[in-house]
């Protein structure tokens, strides 16, 4: 599914997944996990967190968000970044149907008192710098290796293995996560997917020197650095 607020702009996925997330955890008694993809920004496992729900990162992919929220009966819902939304609550049947979707976030939205649909998603999901996704290229043959070499490169932080390498950062005094780093292989393309996000612009810089420092002497990472 695609959506725009009420002044025509483009709303990223992820911010739709969180502010559904927030909708849906507590509705229904023995389930309380939502799942999502590791492309997606911090705000949905905050949002998710911040509702009382148990949010669970996933593989990139349709076929797999399928096969993992089959797997999980406590499940509330799976989505992913690309805009495929998997509803798993009041007897939905765990496929993602644009219509009901649309259907979904309109009923959400006409009970916000009043906020505008921005507004609304401002409040649970604001737009967080980030560089966006960036194909870095990346021969076939190298790809599996690279990503080996960049998880090692920063082995001294926290991070997810599920699909490529998703490093962690946090804030050293309040261990709340100030930003993240991807780098996964294309199933489709000779290239890396790689993104970061972050709280603020100055962490975004501070982030992205750090990883220009580990990272480009393992590939050429200037369509990240920009």
């Amino acid at each position: 599914i695609g959506a725009v607020d009420e002044a025509g702009r483009f709303i990223y996925p992820d911010r739709l997944i969180a502010l559904l997330a927030d909708d849906v955890v507590g509705t229904e008694e023995g389930k309380d996990l939502l799942i999502y993809d590791v492309k997606c920004s911090m705000n949905v496992e905050k949002a998710i967190v911040a509702a009382g729900g148990r949010p669970m990162m996933a593989k990139t992919g349709h076929s797999f968000m399928k096969r993992v929220l089959a797997e999980h009966s406590d499940a509330l819902m799976a989505a992913e970044m690309s805009g495929h939304i998997f509803m798993a609550d009041r007897g939905w049947y765990g496929f993602d149907c644009s219509l009901y979707n649309a259907a979904r976030i309109i009923e959400l939205w006409s009970r916000t008192n009043g906020l505008t649909f921005s507004e609304e998603l401002n409040r649970l999901a604001p737009n967080l710098p980030t560089t966006g996704e960036v194909k870095v290229p990346c021969p076939e043959e190298k790809k599996l290796e690279t990503v080996e070499a960049i998880r090692l490169a920063f082995e001294d932080y926290d991070s997810s293995t599920i699909d490529g390498v998703r490093v962690r950062f946090n804030n050293d005094s309040t261990g709340e996560q100030i930003g993240w780093y991807l780098a996964r292989k294309s199933n489709t393309e000779p290239i890396l997917v790689m993104r970061v996000e972050a709280v603020d612009e100055k962490v975004l810089k501070a982030l992205l020197m750090m990883i220009q420092q580990r990272v480009s002497p393992i590939i050429n990472i200037d369509k990240l650095l920009g």
